[in-house]
């Protein structure tokens, strides 16, 4: 059995171990909590308990926390009830594919959608801000890039917005950038947030949405009236705790894995310089724990599935794009063809350690130029 060196984590990331033991404890504590007996009010105190800790966790003074199945849920939940009517959104073209078809429903239902493109690899948040107008009821951009790792200013956009438009609602998708980039709800004037739990070591089917104002909000789903009224059925107690746990424990450590991360990328890409003829597609300011590398002239699932076979983990895009031909966001960001079809997404978290970069490494390399013989590649073409 090989030693497995996982660099797939903006796809999806291993649990703590305190976080398994947690879904333990909460599998045994199997009280509903909407019971009105002691040991379900000791549940849903709990519950609770989670709901305050996410809120501290994004300074938020006031508003409250839906839970919901994951990061695509509370996109979706906030693009098709949060700007309901006819007033327009306001996104852009390499948004996550929850954001993307969520859109494309919204327009189907009569809604005007104003996509601003990308430029220049870049968004360009200024036209982010110039796309709006006194009839757009919401902008919604991803914090950090599932693909290539690229920072929106925050701040600056929700500044803004505010400014030229202060009706308008800010939703921002942290699914890659919660507790791995501080954020604070208020400075960012952010009305809406999406997160999902097995992107920072909780498990899987667990996510939350923030609502500043939830009564701006109607149910999607009926029933007995969990979640605030907008999201019936009973609720998801073990998701919810591990969520609690990966929460905690993220942000007692926040300082040091941001650090680790920091490392981690800077030497996975000096690295790089033992392999010819690659591109770094990320920006040298994006987030550190993703790097998208392309390398000329090898096709990137035959690279995958080469690195697959030694034990290394790595992707060539958003996992929730499988199947699909190319990337999007790669296309978005006006990548060259040869550089789209040659590109691997590298993604860290603070379980990494830097020896496994320098294995993963040599790996890459003898694979790298192996696969170039195979294609007759000939190095320093297209440089």
């Amino acid at each position: 059995m090989k030693k497995e060196i996982y660099f797939d984590n903006a796809a999806t990331t291993m649990p703590y171990r305190e976080v398994i033991e947690e879904v333990k404890r909460a599998a045994e504590e199997y009280y509903n909590p909407s019971a009105i007996y002691d040991r379900a009010i000791e549940v849903s105190r709990k519950l609770e308990s989670v709901r305050q800790l996410f809120l501290d966790s994004v300074s938020a003074e006031s508003g409250t926390v839906l839970f919901t199945s994951g990061g695509t849920e509370s996109i979706n939940t906030a693009l098709l009830n949060g700007a309901a009517g006819k007033k327009n959104i306001v996104s852009t073209d390499y948004e996550h594919s929850a954001t993307i078809k969520a859109l494309a429903q919204a327009s189907s239902n009569g809604q005007e959608i104003r996509i601003v493109k990308a430029t220049d690899r870049r968004i360009d948040t200024g036209r982010i801000v110039d796309a709006v107008n006194e009839r757009t009821a919401m902008v919604s951009f991803m914090h950090v890039n599932n693909e290539i790792g690229d920072i929106l200013d925050i701040y600056e956009l929700g500044r803004s917005i505010r400014k030229k438009n202060p009706q308008t609602l800010i939703h921002v998708d942290a699914v890659q950038s919660y507790m791995k980039l501080g954020i604070d709800v208020e400075k960012a004037k952010i009305d809406l947030m999406s997160i999902s739990g097995h992107k920072i070591h909780a498990i899987k089917g667990i996510g939350a949405l923030y609502v500043r104002n939830p009564q701006k909000l109607k149910p999607l789903i009926f029933g007995g009236g969990q979640e605030r009224g907008l999201r019936s059925g009973t609720e998801n107690v073990v998701g919810i705790r591990a969520l609690g746990k990966a929460i905690e424990l993220g942000a007692m450590n926040f300082s040091k894995n941001a650090e680790k991360l920091k490392n981690l990328k800077a030497h996975f890409a000096a690295r790089l310089s033992d392999i010819s003829d690659h591109r770094i597609n990320s920006a040298a300011d994006g987030a550190d724990h993703i790097l998208n590398v392309s390398f000329l002239g090898v096709p990137s699932e035959i690279l995958l599935h080469s690195l697959e076979s030694e034990g290394i983990y790595v992707s060539s895009g958003s996992a929730c794009s499988a199947g699909k031909k190319g990337s999007h966001v790669l296309e978005a960001v006006n990548l060259r063809k040869e550089e789209r079809a040659s590109a691997l997404r590298f993604s860290f978290s603070a379980l990494n350690e830097l020896s496994e970069i320098d294995e993963a490494i040599a790996v890459l390399k003898r694979s790298v130029e192996e696969i170039r013989k195979f294609t007759k590649y000939r190095t320093g073409k297209n440089v």
